[in-house]
């Protein structure tokens, strides 16, 4: 699964979360401010783990493949819509299938 959000301070508050939730499985950060070597690190283990979360900014939009992700989760929505294609292009297109969540916020009360 790869959640997408909009900002690295986003990433790290989500695999935080999720990283207590979701114990023994591996959650994953990949964003900017991390060593190109520690993002690559990340894919690897994307890749090869059976279940795996990897919370991430745009960086994980374009030019990665990890092949095997089966929800794409959009905690933040993105600022455009080329960047939300290329969020849900991530999905497991191998099946022709792409299952995605989008999270919404509303201060408005119902």
């Amino acid at each position: 699964m790869s959640i997408f959000c909009n900002m690295r301070e986003s990433v790290e508050t989500v695999a935080a979360e999720l990283t207590r939730l979701w114990h023994p499985y591996p959650v994953l950060s990949h964003h900017g401010n991390l060593s190109r070597k520690a993002r690559e690190e990340v894919e690897m283990i994307m890749k090869e783990a059976d279940v795996a979360v990897c919370v991430a900014t745009s960086t994980l939009e374009v030019g990665i493949d990890i092949e095997d992700i089966d929800l794409i989760v959009l905690y933040e929505l993105p600022w455009s819509i080329s960047s939300l294609l290329q969020r849900i292009d991530r999905g497991n297109c191998r099946q022709g299938v792409v299952n995605v969540v989008a999270i919404t916020k509303s201060q408005e009360k119902i």
